[in-house]
């Protein structure tokens, strides 16, 4: 068990390098009280600075973000060989991007191999098979009507997930290289999760809000938060802070953490594929059954 629940809401974009779109909330365990959060601009630096702090602090800390560490594992094979990893891809979008700074990581789905495989201008390839491409995980989340996670390879658009994946694993890669072992990347990391200070998981904000009847709305305004919280036997938020969807959105997240965890989603437990394990990874609070 953890000691607090951490939601990020998290974005890909090379500019701004603070912006209203990175939203970062706690919540602590052993308690109804609300989620703290804020409403300032962050960079995904400030992320990164922040889980630094939670390593060295003494609580036990699972941190959840908006972003993919993994993709379809059939396209790592063509990229990296049969035997692909998540550590081939991690640490290839790290040596491709080392010259961009705030995690920004164009240069992989620029270059080829790796560009052959993002839809990044004018209309759908006809190559581009969403159902073909889509990890084992987001399969289940549509059955199990949890939501229809975008594509990882889909860099188009107002909905461009696959680039703050990307960014997402160049920051973890780098967490790793300063903290080894008292990180662990779930479920990539199965053998180090009861030890690690920090529990680093892929999210999905939607999936929160759905498992709290909202459906696919935007959620905006303090009543439709409150109730949400109130559905994971939390206290309403005060209205100091100035909302938008992605702040709601860490709100809800580091709440639906806490509140499955409590509620019987293990972890250390859960029997994932191992094609999830060894490179695609998996969307906290999905069941692979």
């Amino acid at each position: 068990m953890f000691d607090q629940y951490v939601g990020i809401d998290w974005s890909g974009a090379k500019a701004p390098q603070r912006s209203h779109s990175i939203a970062y909330a706690k919540c602590n365990a052993n308690t109804i009280c609300a989620p703290n959060c804020n409403s300032e601009k962050l960079s995904r630096t400030d992320i990164f600075n922040k889980l630094c702090k939670l390593v060295e602090h003494s609580k036990r800390t699972l941190v959840g973000i908006d972003c993919n560490f993994g993709y379809n594992i059939n396209v790592g094979k063509k990229q990296f060989g049969d035997d692909a990893n998540n550590l081939d891809l991690w640490n290839t979008v790290e040596r491709l991007n080392t010259k961009y700074t705030n995690f920004f990581a164009g240069d992989f789905w620029q270059q080829k191999p790796y560009s052959d495989y993002f839809w990044t201008h004018g209309k759908q390839p006809g190559w581009f098979n969403t159902n073909e491409l889509r990890r084992k995980t987001e399969c289940k989340a549509k059955e199990q009507r949890l939501g229809i996670p975008e594509s990882p390879f889909k860099l188009i658009g107002a909905k461009q997930v696959g680039k703050g994946g990307l960014a997402g694993m160049r920051l973890i890669h780098n967490l790793k290289l300063q903290f080894g072992d008292k990180i662990a990347i779930w479920p990539f990391e199965q053998n180090n999760l009861e030890k690690a200070q920090l529990v680093i998981t892929e999210i999905y904000p939607r999936l929160f809000i759905r498992v709290a009847g909202f459906g696919n709305e935007k959620i905006r305004t303090y009543d439709d938060l409150n109730t949400i919280l109130d559905h994971f036997n939390l206290n309403s938020i005060g209205s100091s802070e100035s909302l938008n969807d992605h702040l709601t959105d860490a709100i809800i997240a580091s709440a639906g953490l806490k509140w499955f965890c409590e509620n019987g989603y293990n972890l250390t437990t859960i029997p994932l594929p191992d094609d999830a394990i060894n490179f695609e990874g998996w969307i906290f609070g999905v069941n692979p059954t």
